[in-house]
């Protein structure tokens, strides 16, 4: 609407576009940051409301020109700024309703209504939707795209001090390009509160209502964003169906997702632009498009990774080779400008880590056809699997930083290359996952791996042999040593026929399938492989090679297993120096020696020395693998607060691990082990005879750790 009040004294002329809101919800922060910067003794007269389409900035512009007019009777001028044309309309219907001369036209009349607003005594301009500025100022851009005969029309926006001018805009570089830096309010989404507070008006809820699980879910899935709530709440309203069947539609696919946000309905305090969230953010995206190929292919690829946590060598890497690192922060600048990234202020010589809105990074995969989709997504795998690295100890700190990435990159099986990258990407987490104890998501992975490996490379291919390496060492930390021992002998076999008895592949092979029949209580098969591994290693690899010193720390824990207490002390002694030596105090192969002798000072009766030592490796593993560590769980139940840190112990491997795999059964044995020493022995007794019964369920009778569980038994029975 378009309407004039005029008084004798004052002369107030009011030209909006729309009513007032009542039902606007107070979003008192941002109206007390405007009044701020537009209030004596600030000197601002120009200020700029930007943010991402949808966040409210036109309604906050409107209900601040309103309570603007209501204290001081200021005019108040409405014009649309998202194109020369709306522009000039809107200066022609200023110019129709105070009376300047119809017979001016073109950049004649823009000069006459500054001018005559500019003669105003107090006056508000609100310039809203002003998101392609190229049009008020030249600006840069990769492309250097503009407008023909740029009409540059900051020329005609008024300058004097008597009035105050308003601008809402999506892109932040408003601020440094048309006004000073300092002289915005970034416009986000709403907080809980007013969201709930929105959504209750919007449903016609009571106002004494308290939200419902459902409405706090869906408010926050529309990441508190008015125009998405908006948008939903006339959906349900119009459809007349309740919160939980939107919420059930919500979820069904991304497909419905985008459906729903693609929703149009008509709103009165909205005209002349998109009623739904979705073809607010295109339009954002295809000027990016047109202003920036770079981040235009940023924001098409990051959208097949997770939206979190995205570290600038990942959007770098996703640019492509064609462009510079200059370009590629500049892209991603412009990209953070239009509020579609959120940066992270960069410490030190580090560059920034953004993240992504949830909904617009679902946004821009909808934005894109078939043939897009498969070969952004296979670009985002790429680029994923490119960076994602061995998943060994000293890698730890990326794998962490890309795990999500490579994860989500992995579920798009229309991207192009899927079959041809996952098999190697999936071995490098999988390794990741074995170190950390994460054992049961290695083995999903490994199974994958080994299932393509075999389809695409054939069952004796050397890619194909390693994945059911990777397995059958999975299966082992689980304790499934029945299940590793059949896959380690194929592996050997294989590794045999394929690569030679001495490739060492071929030998890790065989200390491998040692290893597990040492965990069968095999100990003096185990011995005899142990042995001849350990002369090959030092052979083929040499002395200081960690895969020799492995062998040694092997050997060491059968022969501690074999009661040789002495000899194993011996070579475990050598391990630990050679760790420190090769792979540092702090590397987990040098923690574990540790561990291991310390396990050896016990079987001897040096328990002080243990328990030193133990102390020391606990304090290590915290640090280095983490409180949560499966190995860091096991050296808790040798300390001092024996009974509260086993049982602690005990309750996490029954959780991570299962109630019968070999290390949760050794975490009830040390319990009743302590139980017995505080002489609750009722209590130890039952424990240790659940442990007996579980060991030869698991191990066999003849295991050793089984006969020592009859051992303890008996000894406490007596």
């Amino acid at each position: 609407m378009c309407y004039e009040l005029e008084a004798e004294a004052l002369k107030v002329t009011t030209i909006i576009p729309f009513d007032r809101n009542d039902g606007l919800v107070n979003r008192d922060d941002i109206f007390k940051a405007i009044d701020q910067l537009l209030t004596p003794p600030s000197r601002s007269r120009s200020i700029a409301l930007w943010g991402l389409g949808g966040c409210g900035k036109t309604q906050i512009a409107l209900e601040y020109a309103c309570r603007r007019q209501d204290k001081t009777s200021c005019s108040v001028f409405w014009v649309h700024a998202d194109s020369e044309a709306t522009f000039t309309l809107d200066y022609t219907k200023i110019a129709r309703v105070v009376g300047i001369s119809p017979d001016l036209k073109g950049e004649d009349l823009l000069r006459a209504v500054q001018q005559w607003i500019e003669q105003q005594t107090d006056w508000l301009l609100v310039l809203d939707n002003a998101d392609d500025l190229r049009i008020f100022k030249t600006t840069y851009s990769h492309s250097q795209i503009q407008p023909p005969a740029s009409p540059n029309l900051l020329r005609f926006v008024p300058k004097s001090p008597t009035g105050s001018i308003l601008w809402t805009s999506r892109d932040g570089s408003i601020l440094g390009n048309i006004l000073g830096i300092r002289h915005g309010v970034e416009i986000g989404p709403m907080n809980s509160d007013q969201a709930w507070e929105l959504f209750r008006q919007l449903s016609g809820r009571d106002s004494t209502e308290l939200p419902e699980e459902g409405d706090s879910v869906l408010v926050e899935l529309l990441e508190r964003l008015p125009l998405a709530i908006s948008q939903a709440t006339a959906y349900i309203r119009r459809r007349n169906i309740s919160v939980q069947q939107y919420l059930t539609f919500f979820n069904e696919s991304e497909a419905r997702q985008s459906a729903l946000l693609s929703h149009e309905y008509q709103d009165p305090h909205r005209l002349q632009v998109p009623n739904s969230v979705m073809h607010t953010w295109l339009i954002s995206m295809r000027q990016i498009a047109e202003e920036s190929p770079c981040g235009e292919k940023i924001l098409k690829t990051i959208a097949f990774l997770d939206n979190k946590g995205l570290p600038f060598d990942l959007i770098r890497a996703s640019a492509g080779s064609t462009f510079s690192e200059d370009e590629v922060l500049l892209a991603t600048s412009r990209l953070c400008e239009f509020s579609f990234f959120r940066g992270q202020r960069a410490v030190g010589e580090g560059l920034p880590t953004y993240e992504q809105h949830r909904l617009t990074h679902l946004a821009s995969r909808q934005a894109l056809n078939e043939t897009e989709t498969a070969s952004f997504s296979g670009d985002a795998l790429r680029v994923v699997s490119g960076l994602f690295p061995a998943g060994t100890h000293d890698t730890w700190s990326d794998c962490v930083l890309y795990l999500p990435h490579a994860l989500k990159a992995a579920k798009w099986e229309e991207a192009e290359g899927h079959s041809d990258e996952i098999p190697g990407l999936f071995s490098r987490i999988g390794r990741y996952y074995w170190e950390q104890g994460r054992s049961d998501e290695a083995e999903q992975l490994d199974t994958d791996v080994l299932e393509l490996r075999k389809d695409v490379l054939g069952a004796k291919h050397p890619d194909t042999i390693r994945a059911m390496a990777s397995l059958a060492a999975t299966w082992w930390q689980q304790g499934r040593s029945n299940e590793a021992e059949q896959l380690e002998i194929e592996v050997l076999e294989l590794r045999k026929e394929v690569l030679g008895a001495k490739h060492p592949d071929t030998i890790k092979a065989m200390a491998n399938l040692a290893a597990t029949w040492r965990q069968q209580g095999r100990s003096d098969e185990a011995e005899q492989l142990e042995t001849e591994v350990l002369k090959l290693q030092k052979d083929v690899l040499g002395a200081k090679h960690p895969d020799t010193i492995r062998a040694m720390a092997n050997l060491a824990a059968t022969w501690r297993q074999q009661g040789r207490s002495g000899e194993a002390e011996q070579l475990e002694t050598e391990v630990l120096e050679l760790s420190k030596e090769v792979l540092g105090a702090k590397h987990p192969d040098t923690i574990n020696a540790m561990a291991n002798l310390a396990l050896t000072w016990w079987q001897q009766g040096r328990s002080d020395e243990a328990e030193q030592l133990n102390t020391e490796v606990l304090k290590l593993r915290k640090k280095v693998l983490g409180a949560k560590h499966p190995r860091t769980w096991r050296q808790q139940g040798r300390s001092n607060e024996a009974e509260q840190l086993e049982t602690k112990v005990l309750e996490l491997q029954k959780e991570v691990l299962g109630a019968k795999h070999p290390d949760t059964i050794s975490a009830m044995e040390s319990l009743a082990a302590t139980w017995w020493q505080q002489g609750r022995s009722d209590e130890a007794k039952q424990l240790e005879t659940e442990v007996l019964k579980l060991r030869k369920e698991v191990l066999g009778a003849k295991h050793p750790d089984t006969i020592r569980a009859i051992a303890n038994l008996t000894n406490m029975n007596h």
